[in-house]
C-alpha cells in the first residue's frame, strides 16, 4: 500500500496491482471515501486510440467513531494517451513526453486532469478543469530522495537495450534500414551488447 499525503487535508491509499496503481481509500479531516472495489488510480501501461476505463461505487463516511454511511455514488474514470509532445524543462528541450488525460465522472461532475510525462522523472505539467475553473501547474525543480537536483537521468528509459530488439528506419532515399540488439556477453573483463550495424 502506498500513501500519498495532502498537505495537512488528508492523504489517499493506493493498492500496487500487476496493472498499475488503484485508490483503496481517501482519508480527510471531515470523513473518508472507500470504493466498494478498489478503482483505478494509474494505469502502468497505455495505447493510442484504446481507452481505459474503470468503475466504482463509492461510499461517503463520516469523521466519527461510528463512521457511518453518508452518502454513495457511482465514479467513472477514464484514461487516455492524448499525444506524445516535446516540451522545455530547465531550459532545455525534452522530446516524446507522453500526455495522459484523466476523466472522472461522480454525481454529475466532469473533472479532466492531463499531465504531462516525463521519461524517468513523470509529471512536468499537470492541467486540473471542471466546469468552473482550470488549473496549470508547471514543474520548477526536480529532486531526488535525497534533496539533490537531477541533473541525469536513466538511459534505459530513452533507450533500452534489450536482446532482440529490431529498429527498422528508412534513409534519406527511401531504403530500409534495420539495427538488431543482440543478447549480452562478457568480452576483454566488460559487459558488452552486440549490434547490427545499418550498411
Amino acid at each position: 500500500v502506498i500513501i500519498l499525503s495532502r498537505q495537512g487535508s488528508g492523504f489517499i491509499a493506493l493498492k500496487e496491482e500487476w496493472d498499475g496503481l488503484y485508490l483503496a481509500g481517501e482519508y480527510r479531516t471531515d470523513g473518508y471515501t472507500v470504493p466498494e472495489e478498489p478503482i483505478l488510480f494509474m494505469p502502468f501501461e497505455a495505447d493510442f486510440n484504446r481507452p481505459i476505463i474503470s468503475t466504482a461505487r463509492m461510499r461517503v463516511h463520516e469523521a466519527l467513531e461510528n463512521a457511518d454511511i453518508i452518502a454513495e455514488y457511482e465514479q467513472k474514470v477514464t484514461f487516455s494517451i492524448a499525444a506524445v509532445e516535446d516540451i522545455t524543462f530547465e531550459s532545455r528541450e525534452v522530446r516524446n513526453c507522453a500526455v495522459i488525460t484523466k476523466k472522472t465522472e461522480a454525481n454529475g461532475i466532469q473533472t479532466v486532469e492531463t499531465f504531462w510525462l516525463m521519461p524517468s522523472v513523470g509529471p512536468v505539467k499537470m492541467q486540473v478543469a471542471d466546469e468552473t475553473s482550470t488549473r496549470t501547474y508547471h514543474l520548477r525543480s526536480y529532486r531526488s530522495n535525497r534533496g539533490v537536483s537531477r541533473k541525469t537521468f536513466n538511459l534505459d528509459d530513452y533507450f533500452p537495450l534489450n536482446p532482440s530488439t529490431a529498429y527498422d528506419y528508412r534513409d534519406q532515399t527511401g531504403n530500409l534500414v534495420s539495427i538488431t540488439i543482440g543478447k549480452r556477453e562478457e568480452k576483454l573483463g566488460r559487459q558488452t551488447i552486440s549490434y547490427t550495424e545499418p550498411g
